[in-house]
């Protein structure tokens, strides 16, 4: 079969794959709403979530005796809960986004140089690897989140930290799989660079896991940002974390504001889970026996 003709039918049965995969589809709709919500969702707001007024503060939601002015009630400032949970999105996942991308970067650049350079170099990385996987990631946090009163790019540093490792071990035990076919071995002797060969032609190999990976670890940056936010030791901004944080002491009067902040950040974080398991099973399910 040509080439091209090969490419095709390739991506027709990985087409016929995904349509058959229920929990992908799910996922997927899910993360993409929230996505789009968060991207458009300011435009069409009619009200600015950081205006309070204290003439309208909890509000009920509209099944509740509520008004359609405000469908999801307010909160105990006055604030519309649907201004506040678009505005909380894009804060929310601009930090998980940022997050997850920078321990991507991080993880897999440890992994390739410590695949490749497997002498001192490589040991001494995966022993890195190994301490930062002995400490307690969430005290870890916690201990450096109340010492340097995170803003934004801190709080990013901050949660890239929790699971680089992942990468890191996963790209170096598959780039030590890779570097023994043939393909490495006779650019080895042309004279390729190792780091031309990492870069061009052994992770492309990998990057299958790390998409997989990638989206799982979404949901996982998502409920920590919320967590720190929630505890007051996040960034001072509207986010999921911080309204349930202001939410807290309403629940008696005001239950709408922790409860449905609580069910969009489930909502979301299943939707990435179901979205991450989907791709596992369609792009690499080998990762069954890493996860």
């Amino acid at each position: 079969m040509p080439p091209m003709a090969n490419r095709v039918q390739v991506l027709r049965n990985t087409t016929l794959r995904i349509r058959k995969h229920i929990s992908l589809t799910m996922g997927a709709v899910v993360v993409l709403a929230v996505v789009a919500t968060a991207l458009i969702g300011p435009r069409l707001t009619p009200y600015n979530p950081e205006r309070s007024n204290l003439d309208e503060k909890l509000l009920p939601p509209v099944w509740q005796s509520g008004t359609f002015q405000h469908p999801l009630g307010t909160d105990g400032m006055g604030r519309d809960m649907v201004s506040l949970l678009i505005a909380g999105a894009r804060t929310s996942l601009l930090i998980s986004f940022s997050a997850v991308f920078l321990t991507l970067l991080i993880g897999c650049t440890v992994g390739l140089v410590a695949g490749f350079l497997k002498g001192l170099v490589g040991e001494l990385l995966m022993r890195l690897v190994d301490l930062q996987m002995s400490f307690p990631y969430f005290l870890l946090a916690i201990t450096v989140a109340s010492v340097t009163k995170p803003n934004l790019l801190t709080l990013i540093a901050i949660l890239s930290l929790a699971d680089w490792v992942v990468y890191a071990r996963l790209v170096r035990g598959m780039i030590l799989q890779e570097s023994e076919k043939d393909y490495v071995q006779a650019g080895i002797v042309v004279g390729a660079s190792r780091a031309r060969i990492a870069t061009r032609y052994a992770l492309p190999q990998v990057l299958p896991s790390i998409v997989v990976i990638a989206t799982l670890e979404m949901a996982t940056m998502i409920l920590l940002e919320s967590t720190l936010d929630f505890l007051g030791l996040g960034v001072q901004t509207t986010s999921w974390g911080v309204i349930l944080f202001d939410g807290r002491q309403y629940l008696a009067t005001g239950w709408w504001i922790t409860t449905i902040t609580g069910l969009v950040i489930f909502v979301t974080v299943l939707g990435f889970n179901l979205m991450g398991d989907g791709l596992r099973d369609i792009l690499d399910p080998r990762l069954r026996l890493v996860r």
